[in-house]
């Protein structure tokens, strides 16, 4: 299977787009988006209330405390909150994953260090805070193996 190289312009269609349930407005929004670019959402929009967390304002004040969103420095500054919210972030995206078919592509829409911190508790790599329009394109292959690969668009990039 070939790669997408850019954020959404390669995708002919989204299975489905994930959203946590803080991002009231993006459910309307990205099927939109996708739409004005040609490309279907097949299997809808899902808000995930696992992709929330009850324990926001412990992630603001970390972040602050921090200085920083990098998950290295929110590691360093409050592990127990990174390590609880890892796995059960894991666990709600190994779910995603689970419900695509073979070969389909599903957008996670959000934009905040819980995104990585959920990689984190994936993959147990550390990945870099997620630049505006970011994404995280994540391939499982043969014998379960994750590959994850950062992704950047530009409204230049067409």
């Amino acid at each position: 299977m070939s790669k997408p190289t850019g954020w959404g312009v390669h995708f002919e269609s989204v299975t489905r787009i994930c959203i946590p349930p803080a991002h009231t407005a993006r459910p309307k929004r990205s099927p939109c988006i996708l739409a004005g670019m040609g490309r279907h959402v097949l299997r809808g929009v899902v808000v995930r209330p696992g992709l929330g967390s009850s324990r926001e304002a412990e992630w603001r004040d970390t972040v602050r405390a921090a200085g920083s969103t990098s998950l290295e420095k929110l590691l360093s500054q409050n592990e127990s909150l990174v390590r609880g919210e890892s796995a059960r972030l894991a666990t709600e995206l190994r779910a995603i994953l689970a419900d695509l078919p073979e070969r389909a592509y599903g957008l996670a829409i959000g934009h905040s260090p819980p995104t990585e911190c959920g990689l984190y508790g994936l993959t147990g790599s550390l990945y870099a805070p997620l630049k505006e329009c970011g994404g995280f394109l994540i391939v499982q292959v043969k014998g379960g193996r994750l590959d994850v690969e950062t992704l950047a668009w530009s409204p230049l990039q067409g």
